[in-house]
């Protein structure tokens, strides 16, 4: 079906009438707490998204007059697909049972790939089986480095500026250089 900019407008929220010409009518305003996408239209075809793609983005009817999702969930009906939208990839490559009487602590799981130099440290915090502490450890996860491909000790001319010496590359530092798809960052593709 194609339409004019009026007629793509009336299509952008659920219509009744549309009828059996139209093969889903998804409603972008509701459910949002869910990956489901409820179809209004006569054949039930509900969407399910994958990956967690941003919710209550402002559609075609958003006026300014509420700034809040909650309160005029019509005016937040669309949906913004990012390329490095993730959530649960459903990855399980090993199990570890914690073994009896493991004190609290930080620990790691070590990755290493048979053959391969390089070596992997996955953290994990082991909170006390009875919270009964008197002092509380804050672990920082949402670091800067966390979002980053670090790539300052890459760029020898920018390094030395920095440090004021040639950089010691490490494994994640040449693996940084032989994957230029990854980019600067996660959402920067190197150029």
């Amino acid at each position: 079906m194609t339409c004019s900019p009026t007629g793509t407008r009336q299509l952008a929220r659920p219509r009744p009438w549309l009828g059996a010409e139209c093969l889903a009518t998804w409603d972008f305003s509701s459910r949002m707490g869910s990956i489901t996408v409820p179809d209004r239209g006569p054949q039930a075809m509900h969407g399910r998204l994958i990956n967690m793609p941003l919710r209550a983005v402002t559609g075609p009817d958003w006026d300014g007059s509420a700034q809040d999702w909650r309160v005029r969930p019509e005016h937040y009906d669309a949906i913004h697909f990012h390329a490095d939208d993730l959530a649960d990839c459903d990855l399980h490559d090993f199990a570890w049972q914690v073994p009896e009487g493991l004190p609290s602590g930080l620990y790691a799981a070590r990755l290493h790939k048979k053959g391969s130099r390089h070596t992997e440290y996955i953290p994990v915090w082991l909170r006390p089986t009875r919270p009964e502490a008197r002092a509380v450890f804050l672990a920082s996860s949402a670091t800067y480095m966390a979002y980053a491909n670090y790539r300052v000790m890459n760029r020898s001319n920018l390094c030395e500026m920095y440090l004021g010496q040639v950089p010691d590359l490490v494994p994640d530092d040449l693996y940084l250089n032989l994957h230029s798809e990854l980019g600067d960052s996660l959402d920067r593709p190197l150029k």
